[in-house]
């Protein structure tokens, strides 16, 4: 037989009601339950988080292995690599981005060199290793590693003295090779150089030293410090020489006036008189340095140069300033050793224009 305790059963009716009046023993369990609830979704989520760290960290583990196997990198050059993400703080989630991309391997390998500036041919060599050449064939280059042209015009300058034209041969993991054209100035082995090279999106220069000659071939230490001096495709310097300027179209008697600034690709000149125009077509005799440093060279029918003589460029004026007190020309039909020439002489100029 069920019997009901009515006192109790009229306690919890008046207790619902007037509502519940929690005890200050409810109110500190409601609070204990609560915060153990709490501190359970953070243990959750940092153990979340330390299991997705620790499955990311042995990815990159394994991609950057697997890589490095690939490519054939030794211990020592695995070495290196580490030591270039620690100089860059990338933590080992992150080491993988190291031989996978290559613009953290160059953020890395700055901020390495920034400290073990004696470590660029090593660097140079892992770039190599690694497949870091200029892997989109556009934009700016960072070390001489990824030139591959070859053929590519230098102008090779040793301390003061100028060594003149050389044309790249390789780019090889230990050493990039040139060979002086014939009859420009060998430098010795040891010899520091500063090196400049055109490229479409601008003028180039590093520094760098001679390893090794043989004959016309040198092999030169690689550089991660390669900086883009001008934004042109040819080179330009402000000059201040005479020039012997002569119209084309129509034929006209030859006068002198002065250059303002000189390129690979044209020149800036006074126009005193006023007398040249838009679209007239010109002959430039320019009387740049030789070899010997007296006169200048100029083009002959085969294409060589002759020395101490004017070199003779043709071009189109292109624009006159506001009021016709200069003229900018453009040169046109420029042969490969003209135009060497000229950028020699630009290049061994270095205020820009």
């Amino acid at each position: 037989m069920i019997t009901v305790n009515t006192e109790a059963l009229q306690h919890l009716l008046e207790g619902l009601s007037s509502g519940f009046r929690p005890t200050p023993r409810d109110v500190l369990f409601f609070a204990v339950a609560l915060a153990v609830f709490v501190g359970l979704l953070v243990v959750l989520y940092l153990f979340q988080r330390r299991r997705v760290a620790r499955l990311r960290r042995r990815r990159s583990r394994e991609t950057f292995v697997a890589v490095a196997a690939r490519q054939g990198l030794t211990e020592w050059e695995i070495d290196t690599l580490l030591a270039l993400g620690r100089a860059a703080g990338e933590g080992e989630q992150e080491l993988h981005r190291l031989v996978t991309e290559p613009w953290v391997f160059n953020r890395s390998s700055r901020q390495y060199l920034a400290g073990n500036p004696a470590a660029e041919a090593d660097v140079a060599a892992l770039r190599f290793k690694l497949d870091f050449g200029r892997f989109d064939g556009t934009g700016p280059i960072h070390s001489t590693a990824e030139l591959e042209e070859p053929g590519l015009p230098m102008y090779l300058r040793e301390g003061s003295r100028r060594s003149g034209h050389a044309r790249l041969v390789a780019a090889r993991p230990r050493a990039l090779v040139v060979r002086m054209d014939s009859g420009e100035e060998v430098p010795g082995p040891g010899e520091p150089v500063q090196l400049f090279f055109p490229r479409s999106d601008g003028i180039y220069a590093f520094p760098s030293r001679v390893r090794e000659v043989r004959g016309p071939l040198v092999q030169l230490d690689h550089s991660e410090r390669v900086a883009r001096l001008q934004r042109r495709r040819y080179a330009r310097c402000r000059a201040s020489f005479p020039v012997r300027v002569r119209p084309l179209a129509p034929s006209r008697p030859a006068g002198t006036t002065y250059l303002i600034d000189l390129g690979g690709g044209g020149a800036t000149l006074f126009n005193p008189h006023g007398n040249l125009r838009e679209r007239q077509r010109l002959q430039l005799e320019l009387p740049l340095p030789g070899r010997n440093g007296k006169g200048g060279p100029t083009a002959s029918p085969t294409g060589k140069i002759a020395a101490n003589r004017p070199l003779k460029v043709e071009g189109r004026v292109v624009r006159t300033s506001r009021q016709g007190s200069r003229i900018h020309v453009e040169f046109e039909s420029v042969s490969d050793p003209v135009r060497d020439r000229i950028l020699g002489y630009v290049l061994a100029h270095e205020t820009p224009a």
